[in-house]
Formats: structure tokens, sequence, C-alpha cells
């Protein structure tokens, strides 16, 4: 039954737009969506939009803007590594010191 709960893992993944020179557009968000998630992950994402801030080593607070990709998978470590592929190429080409990973257990009805 489609109602019935199937145990999954649920994972986000914290995307800055703050970078060097500048802010990350929608357009290159985007293209990275396109060419490095997407082909990953086909069977489906959510792209939630953000806005962080934490406390550098001065003590001040920084503000940026964000992209949370959600996904619900299953547990294997064949999808950990994409998703570690996705991180390593974000902080590769858009000049980022860290992509947070958060993984979770969770109940999933389809």
């Amino acid at each position: 039954s489609s109602d019935l709960a199937k145990p999954m893992t649920r994972t986000e993944l914290l995307f800055g737009l703050s970078k060097p020179g500048g802010e990350i557009s929608e357009a290159q968000w985007q293209a990275f969506v396109d060419d490095t998630i997407t082909p990953r992950f086909p069977d489906g994402l959510t792209v939630l939009d953000g806005a962080g801030q934490w406390k550098d080593s001065k003590g001040d607070i920084s503000h940026e803007r964000s992209k949370i990709l959600l996904i619900l998978h299953e547990r294997d470590p064949g999808t950990l590594k994409k998703l570690d592929e996705i991180r390593a190429i974000y902080k590769k080409r858009f000049d980022q010191e860290s992509v947070i990973r958060e993984s979770s257990d969770a109940l999933v009805s389809f």
C-alpha cells in the first residue's frame, strides 16, 4: 500500500551562495543542479532557499543566502558517495570551504 511508511534516509546539503568576489547567481546554481545533482538523483529532489548566519573567528556575525538540497534515499554507501561527490564539485567550482551534509532516519510514505 502507498500509505505504508518505508524506512529511508533524509539528507540535507547546505550550500552557501557567497563566494570570493560576489555571489553565486540563480543561473549558476541551476546549471549546477542540472549538470551535477540531477544526473545523480534523477528520481527526485527538493531545493529550498535559506538564509544562514555564523560567527567568524573575530566574533563578527556574517549573513549568507543559501540553498538547501533535500533528498530522501535508500540507506546505502553508494548514495552517500554521490552526495559527497556533489559536495566536492560545489566546493571546487565555487571556491567554498564547506558544504554541510546532515542525514537522519526517516519513515516515508509515497
